[in-house]
């Protein structure tokens, strides 16, 4: 390798959350980025991480916040004394001005009267109730205006210590990054490890449609799976989800882009967190399409209860293989991929990944789609111009799925 991949994630983000604090994983993560002691303001912090060659960029998600760079061999000691400084003493400035950018991403997902129109925050919401999976992981505006300075500094004093913070370093880096890591963040108090929220599941919302300016309709058909993570099932899943949209070739975009013409665009992908998961398809679509769009999925949803080949299995396997084989080159993606097995707390190689898929049968395939695309795990949401003929067929497609 010419370069290295720097990765240090925390355990922490949305489902971590209080109601009340909505978004404030993701708002620290903002601040942190505001200045540190050595480095006092954004444009100091950022230059001198950029004079090493990489940027730093960083990303909070439901289950963690991951600070990440690309970087020349010889920079990543330096980089890790900067990620450092942030950790450990962040002067958290200018707090209205980064809740102002913040509040700007939450705004993508509302309308002009602030109602929620943005199709995958909707669908998880029906997929996951009240549970904290179905939150935003950027809050709410009236969540984030609530988050104070000292709200921050405590949240940050919890969960950036040494028990809850993994880092991963691929590629090449010097002899001494070992040294500078463990001097660096030595610093830091050792606390506590966070334990995971246990998930509440309530029962699953059938339909969801909401109205909304503009010239498409926005339609997710999605399966909540009570599946974890790592379980044994899982891989056969994961390899379900391959079929119905991995490629041009597999049965989401041949059956409603080239077969029917029913959308420029559509998709689908799998969600998995460490207890359940959550299979979503979509498509977007002019209004009338909406509900041929929807039985579409529905149809291929059923189909897959019933039948998959092995011309597609074995087609599935070899992306699989291929993927590995990419990702081995690539040292920002292993860095990813291991960083997510620390935070499952098991560490697959890549080659015993493999075999799992290769391992994965016809009939395995179907026993998870008869076992999970079931009627009371599904939920269908549409957005868009919903006229009361275009709704009258949303809502039958969505009711006679069985």
């Amino acid at each position: 390798m010419r370069h290295a991949s720097l990765s240090v994630g925390v355990r922490v983000g949305s489902r971590y959350e209080p109601l009340a604090l909505g978004g404030i994983s993701h708002l620290l993560e903002h601040m942190l980025f505001r200045g540190t002691k050595e480095h006092p303001t954004s444009y100091a912090q950022n230059f001198a991480f950029e004079s090493l060659g990489g940027t730093l960029d960083a990303a909070t998600s439901v289950g963690a916040t991951v600070y990440q760079a690309t970087l020349p061999p010889e920079a990543v000691p330096t980089a890790l004394e900067l990620i450092a400084e942030m950790f450990r003493a962040p002067v958290m400035a200018h707090l209205d001005l980064e809740r102002n950018v913040v509040r700007e991403e939450i705004l993508d997902a509302l309308d002009e009267n602030d109602r929620l129109v943005d199709a995958d925050e909707l669908t998880s919401q029906a997929l996951f109730g009240k549970d904290a999976l179905a939150r935003p992981i950027g809050g709410t505006l009236a969540s984030v205006d609530a988050i104070t300075e000292a709200n921050l500094r405590d949240w940050h004093a919890r969960h950036y210590v040494g028990q809850n913070l993994i880092c991963v370093i691929t590629g090449a880096f010097p002899r001494e990054t070992r040294a500078t890591f463990k001097r660096e963040f030595a610093a830091l108090p050792a606390g506590t490890k966070v334990t995971r929220p246990m998930v509440k599941l309530a029962k699953v919302r059938r339909e969801t449609f909401e109205a909304a300016t503009g010239s498409q309709v926005d339609v997710r058909v999605a399966f909540r799976a009570p599946l974890a993570a790592r379980a044994p099932r899982s891989m056969a899943f994961s390899m379900l989800s391959r079929i119905l949209d991995d490629g041009m070739s597999a049965r989401v975009f041949r059956t409603l882009v080239e077969d029917r013409g029913l959308a420029y665009e559509a998709f689908g992908g799998l969600d998995i967190y460490p207890d359940v998961a959550a299979l979503v398809l979509g498509a977007s679509c002019k209004a009338e399409s909406a509900a041929a769009a929807v039985e579409a999925l529905l149809e291929l949803a059923h189909d897959v209860r019933e039948h998959v080949t092995e011309a597609e299995l074995q087609r599935v396997r070899r992306r699989v293989r291929f993927e590995f084989d990419l990702l081995r080159d690539d040292p920002g993606a292993m860095a990813e991929i291991l960083l997510e097995d620390e935070f499952h707390g098991e560490a697959v190689s890549l080659d015993e990944i493999a075999r799992r898929a290769e391992a994965v049968t016809t009939k395995d395939v179907v026993a998870v789609a008869r076992e999970f695309l079931v009627p009371e795990a599904l939920a269908v949401v549409g957005v868009g111009r919903l006229e009361s003929d275009v709704l009258r067929k949303l809502k039958k497609a969505a009711r006679n799925y069985a």
